[in-house]
């Protein structure tokens, strides 16, 4: 586990040189690229790649000053601490072979976590669930009955949990279920021709108005 998390930290550190450098000399020219790539090619796996590397190099562009960066990277580091927090309080709640382990593994568990994110899996869960399960199996030893249990629990605080609040936030604002099906078909309609969609503050409003 010690080793895994001195290749994580590495990692993590060349992936921060990347972003610095990459916002700094790359951004501009491999948006060009892309916008050629995107050209020629036609729908399918070229556009969809070609979508998602221009949503990042756009989102750097947010990051104008090393004041910007430093910023981000600060409120990145607490948001991301927070969370490593919860991983190492509900791991140490199921007592056990899981009151054992720190907070590097429970760094470990969340970096495994966000990997499996990415990956759409049938299940409750996902694949964020069924990647802390491994690690947690795998890499760290535990049983499988206390690892799915945990796992269950981690999916339902730090994924499931944000709809008690997201839910409110979303009427609020004016937004439905159904405002998001279709800004979610939008998306990736848009993706597979190399695009992304561009959403408005008041677009609910308007859709509100023209019903």
């Amino acid at each position: 586990a010690r080793t895994t998390g001195v290749v994580l930290l590495v990692g993590l550190l060349l992936g921060v040189a990347f972003l610095v450098y990459f916002r700094l000399h790359g951004a501009a020219k491999l948006e060009r690229r892309m916008d050629a790539w995107r050209a020629r090619a036609a729908a399918g796996w070229r556009q969809r790649v070609a979508g998602l590397v221009g949503g990042f190099s756009q989102g750097l562009q947010a990051i104008r000053t090393f004041g910007d960066f430093f910023f981000a990277v600060a409120i990145s580091a607490v948001h991301w601490t927070l969370i490593a927090v919860i991983y190492f309080l509900v791991a140490r709640s199921f007592g056990g072979r899981l009151a054992e382990f720190g907070l590097s593994d429970a760094v470990l568990v969340l970096a495994f976590t966000m990997a499996g994110s990415t990956v759409q899996l049938p299940g409750v869960g996902g694949g964020s669930q069924v990647a802390s399960f491994l690690a947690y199996t795998v890499i760290l030893g535990v049983d499988k009955e206390p690892a799915a249990a945990v796992s269950i629990v981690l999916w339902l605080i730090t994924f499931a949990g944000s709809t008690v609040f997201g839910i409110p936030l979303l009427i609020k604002e004016g937004w439905s279920m159904g405002d998001l099906r279709r800004m979610a078909r939008a998306e990736k309609e848009a993706e597979a021709h190399g695009g992304h969609i561009m959403v408005k503050p008041d677009t609910a409003a308007e859709g509100e108005t023209q019903r």
